[in-house]
């Protein structure tokens, strides 16, 4: 499936999903498509296959926008999620052979999700329809400000405001919830009495994501011969504590990843979820995997993991000549005893 390791995230204005996303992408090591990812497409759009994208992009006047009949803004942004999908299915398989989760902002139908994503891959967040048009100016980014501006400087603002609100309440109507809402998808209704944290632990829960630690391959050698050093003091805290609570838990499920993982969450040289020294450890990642007959995402216990390390590479002789070159090569030579 060639988006396996992607998680699409819909729904309708004001449910948290640019958020939440960020959030996802942050915490697991993740590639995020936020709010309007498919802004980043490399290829000149044509007027006449991507009107709804061009009309904003060729548009001379944003007054104009704001101005429009409600129905006419309806069917405006209907047009351009169709091609929004089209762009971002373009744009994806790229993105996903990366090796790395994928957090997408989707604008992708119902109708394409169930026949591209993986199982247990979709979420849908709603807001009440009152409550996605009410409060649909409160967010902070420049495109809303910007609209929300040009809306109080025309003659009568009063007005402009009740015009595109009324464009507002069509596209978030109750239908469209209730088309949602009943998708087949899991739903999270937005609550305000609900932190983003415990938000993003529902999430998890619902991805599947929380089941399972994201471990790199390679640690399964570093965790061997660790003797608390490392890059920073909160870094060696946090890489101890992990390595304490797989040894007590051995029967701990975790998932192989070529990208961040729960030892790189506290590591300086993660910087937004992409390793300062990608190609070498990336290098150690897919030795590791070929060594030991592994594939990246593959999900086993810590502790059939950790005995397949030790049989198909420490036992074997082979560490050194995956990760010598590593810093801390002299630690686990000293341990093994390597010439």
């Amino acid at each position: 499936m060639p988006f396996g390791n992607a998680y699409f995230i819909i729904g309708n204005a004001y449910a948290g999903k640019s958020t939440l996303a960020r959030l996802l992408a942050e915490k697991h090591g993740g590639i995020l498509c936020g709010e309007n990812w498919h802004d980043s497409y490399p290829e000149p759009l044509d007027a006449e296959a991507f009107p709804g994208l061009c009309y904003t992009r060729d548009l001379k006047d944003w007054r104009e926008f704001i101005r429009r009949a409600p129905e006419a803004y309806k069917a405006w942004i209907d047009e351009t999620a169709r091609e929004c999908e089209i762009l971002e299915l373009r744009m994806l398989p790229e993105l996903c052979a990366q090796g790395r989760p994928v957090f997408v902002d989707t604008n992708i139908s119902v109708e394409t999700l169930k026949t591209i994503a993986a199982p247990g891959h979709v979420l849908i967040m709603l807001a009440d329809p009152d409550v996605s048009v009410r409060r649909f100016f409160e967010r902070p980014d420049a495109e809303k400000q910007f609209l929300y501006r040009l809306l109080l400087e025309e003659p009568d603002p009063a007005a402009a405001m009740e015009n595109y609100r009324k464009g507002l309440m069509l596209i978030n109507s109750q239908e469209n919830f209730d088309r949602l809402l009943s998708a087949g998808f899991p739903v999270l209704l937005r609550d305000e009495t609900r932190t983003a944290e415990e938000t993003l632990a529902l999430a998890e829960r619902i991805f599947g994501l929380e089941d399972c630690i994201r471990l790199r391959p390679h640690h399964g050698m570093c965790f061997r011969f660790y003797e608390g050093k490392g890059y920073s003091a909160e870094f060696t805290d946090h890489m101890g504590g992990v390595i304490r609570a797989l040894s007590e838990r051995p029967d701990t499920p975790v998932r192989l990843t070529c990208s961040a993982d729960v030892v790189c969450e506290h590591c300086p040289n993660n910087v937004g979820g992409i390793c300062q020294s990608a190609d070498k450890v990336m290098r150690y990642d897919a030795a590791v995997l070929d060594a030991c007959g592994f594939r990246d995402g593959d999900e086993l216990t810590y502790a059939d993991f950790a005995a397949r390390v030790k049989e198909r590479i420490l036992d074997a002789g082979l560490r050194r000549g995956i990760c010598g070159d590593c810093e801390w090569d002299a630690i686990c030579a000293k341990h093994r005893r390597e010439p």
